[in-house]
């Protein structure tokens, strides 16, 4: 995730992203590193100006399965509490009924700005290249 080299060094990077860590022994004597976000805003204004829910609580929730991550539980409320699985089942069907999907033909491109629009995660088949770019072009919001 930090792509560094060291226990030392990840303790250093995550500091420096306001991270906290837990380092979690696990049955073979290693240890894996348990990593807590700041407590992080569900609303921003966009680019455009605009409010936006934008983070990435579904695919959190939903997708970072593994060791150390059991399913729902990756991701939870300001307050620690647990986020509902009808929360996010209500999320997933209003961002599903709400997508708009875009058809890529040879020799065209896309541009996204993603904190105006989600991007899609659908399955997809043949070559493309994808660049990007990354800014933290958001603002807070008076809510």
């Amino acid at each position: 995730m930090f792509n560094v080299e060291s226990r030392e060094d990840a303790e250093a990077r995550m500091k420096e992203q306001a991270y906290e860590c837990e380092w979690v022994q696990v049955e073979d004597g290693s240890f894996d590193c348990r990593v807590i976000s700041k407590v992080l805003p569900a609303v921003r204004v966009s680019t455009n100006g605009r409010k936006t829910f934008y983070n990435q609580v579904l695919a959190a929730y939903t997708g970072w399965v593994d060791k150390r991550n059991a399913y729902g539980q990756a991701v939870r409320f300001g307050d620690g509490s647990e986020i509902p699985s009808a929360f996010i089942a209500d999320l997933e069907a209003f961002m599903k009924a709400n997508a708009c999907v875009y058809k890529w033909e040879s020799g065209q491109f896309v541009i996204v700005d993603n904190s105006v629009a989600y991007h899609s995660r659908q399955p997809f088949s043949g070559k493309r290249r994808v660049f990007a770019a990354i800014a933290d072009g958001h603002r807070d919001p008076d809510l």
